[in-house]
Protein backbone atom coordinates (compact mmCIF):
# COMPACT_ATOMS: atom_id res chain seq x y z
CA UNK A 1 0.00 0.00 0.00
CA UNK A 2 1.53 3.41 -1.25
CA UNK A 3 0.12 6.30 0.37
CA UNK A 4 -1.94 7.00 -3.25
CA UNK A 5 -3.17 3.67 -2.89
CA UNK A 6 -5.14 1.16 -1.05
CA UNK A 7 -5.31 -2.83 -1.61
CA UNK A 8 -8.73 -4.19 -0.61
CA UNK A 9 -8.55 -8.35 -0.28
CA UNK A 10 -10.63 -10.71 1.20
CA UNK A 11 -9.07 -13.06 4.09
CA UNK A 12 -10.26 -15.97 5.26
CA UNK A 13 -10.61 -19.58 3.54
CA UNK A 14 -12.21 -17.78 0.45
CA UNK A 15 -9.63 -16.17 -1.37
CA UNK A 16 -11.58 -13.45 -3.85
CA UNK A 17 -9.79 -10.80 -6.24
CA UNK A 18 -7.37 -8.19 -4.67
CA UNK A 19 -8.48 -4.66 -5.77
CA UNK A 20 -5.77 -1.94 -5.82
CA UNK A 21 -7.41 1.69 -5.16
CA UNK A 22 -6.13 5.04 -6.32
CA UNK A 23 -7.13 6.99 -2.72
CA UNK A 24 -7.63 10.18 -5.05
CA UNK A 25 -10.22 9.25 -6.91
CA UNK A 26 -12.58 7.53 -4.24
CA UNK A 27 -16.08 9.30 -4.18
CA UNK A 28 -18.11 7.46 -1.78
CA UNK A 29 -17.79 3.92 -0.13
CA UNK A 30 -20.94 2.19 1.04
CA UNK A 31 -21.35 -0.67 3.53
CA UNK A 32 -24.46 -2.70 2.34
CA UNK A 33 -26.23 -5.14 4.51
CA UNK A 34 -29.46 -7.49 2.38
CA UNK A 35 -32.22 -7.37 3.98
CA UNK A 36 -32.43 -10.22 7.28
CA UNK A 37 -36.62 -9.69 7.39
CA UNK A 38 -37.77 -12.32 4.39
CA UNK A 39 -35.63 -14.85 4.62
CA UNK A 40 -35.42 -14.20 8.88
CA UNK A 41 -39.35 -14.46 8.74
CA UNK A 42 -40.29 -17.19 6.16
CA UNK A 43 -37.40 -19.59 8.51
CA UNK A 44 -39.54 -18.49 11.83
CA UNK A 45 -43.18 -19.22 9.92
CA UNK A 46 -41.76 -22.57 8.87
CA UNK A 47 -40.55 -23.15 12.50
CA UNK A 48 -43.65 -22.23 13.92
CA UNK A 49 -45.76 -24.44 11.49
CA UNK A 50 -43.75 -27.63 12.60
CA UNK A 51 -44.42 -26.67 16.11
CA UNK A 52 -48.19 -26.46 15.50
CA UNK A 53 -48.39 -29.71 13.53
CA UNK A 54 -46.18 -31.87 15.48
CA UNK A 55 -48.42 -31.65 18.49
CA UNK A 56 -51.46 -30.73 17.06
CA UNK A 57 -51.77 -27.67 18.81
CA UNK A 58 -55.06 -26.48 16.65
CA UNK A 59 -57.22 -29.30 17.36
CA UNK A 60 -59.75 -27.50 17.39
CA UNK A 61 -59.39 -26.93 13.70
CA UNK A 62 -57.98 -29.90 11.71
CA UNK A 63 -57.76 -33.43 12.92
CA UNK A 64 -54.58 -34.69 11.14
CA UNK A 65 -53.38 -38.39 10.92
CA UNK A 66 -49.72 -39.39 12.68
CA UNK A 67 -48.00 -40.10 9.33
CA UNK A 68 -49.08 -36.72 7.38
CA UNK A 69 -48.33 -35.08 10.86
CA UNK A 70 -44.91 -36.65 10.76
CA UNK A 71 -44.14 -35.75 7.82
CA UNK A 72 -45.50 -32.17 7.32
CA UNK A 73 -43.45 -31.36 10.65
CA UNK A 74 -40.09 -32.68 9.23
CA UNK A 75 -40.49 -31.04 5.69
CA UNK A 76 -40.99 -27.35 7.84
CA UNK A 77 -38.40 -28.05 9.95
CA UNK A 78 -35.96 -28.81 7.29
CA UNK A 79 -37.48 -25.84 5.66
CA UNK A 80 -36.68 -23.36 9.06
CA UNK A 81 -32.89 -25.00 9.16
CA UNK A 82 -32.21 -24.26 5.34
CA UNK A 83 -33.85 -20.71 5.76
CA UNK A 84 -31.55 -20.18 8.61
CA UNK A 85 -28.33 -20.30 6.74
CA UNK A 86 -28.96 -17.37 4.81
CA UNK A 87 -30.49 -15.53 7.30
CA UNK A 88 -27.49 -15.95 9.39
CA UNK A 89 -25.25 -15.19 6.50
CA UNK A 90 -27.13 -11.97 5.36
CA UNK A 91 -26.60 -10.73 9.34
CA UNK A 92 -22.60 -11.65 9.37
CA UNK A 93 -21.94 -10.12 5.88
CA UNK A 94 -22.33 -7.06 4.37
CA UNK A 95 -21.02 -6.07 1.01
CA UNK A 96 -18.89 -2.81 0.36
CA UNK A 97 -19.16 -0.98 -2.90
CA UNK A 98 -16.59 1.74 -3.34
CA UNK A 99 -17.18 4.36 -6.50
CA UNK A 100 -14.38 6.19 -7.95
CA UNK A 101 -14.81 9.65 -9.89
CA UNK A 102 -14.52 7.64 -12.68
CA UNK A 103 -17.11 5.27 -13.88
CA UNK A 104 -15.05 2.16 -12.29
CA UNK A 105 -16.81 0.91 -9.55
CA UNK A 106 -15.71 -2.05 -6.83
CA UNK A 107 -17.35 -4.08 -4.77
CA UNK A 108 -15.88 -6.41 -2.43
CA UNK A 109 -18.46 -9.12 -1.31
CA UNK A 110 -18.47 -11.52 1.85
CA UNK A 111 -16.88 -8.81 4.04
CA UNK A 112 -17.62 -9.26 7.87
CA UNK A 113 -19.96 -6.57 9.32
CA UNK A 114 -17.35 -5.23 11.64
CA UNK A 115 -14.23 -5.26 8.78
CA UNK A 116 -16.69 -3.32 6.36
CA UNK A 117 -17.37 -0.67 9.14
CA UNK A 118 -13.52 -0.41 9.44
CA UNK A 119 -13.02 -0.11 5.78
CA UNK A 120 -15.44 2.46 5.47
CA UNK A 121 -13.92 4.52 8.60
CA UNK A 122 -10.54 4.29 6.89
CA UNK A 123 -11.73 5.79 3.80
CA UNK A 124 -12.77 8.27 5.72
CA UNK A 125 -9.52 8.66 7.90
CA UNK A 126 -8.14 9.03 4.28
CA UNK A 127 -10.21 11.46 3.03
CA UNK A 128 -9.78 14.15 6.09
CA UNK A 129 -6.45 13.86 5.31
CA UNK A 130 -5.87 12.72 8.64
Amino acid sequence: MSPQTMVVRTKGWRHGPQYQIPLNEVRSVVVERKSLVPVASFATLAGIIGVLVKYNALWFLFELNPDISAKISLIAFLTATLLAVPAIERALYVNVIIASLTAETWRVRFVTSNAGKNLAAKFLEFSSGA
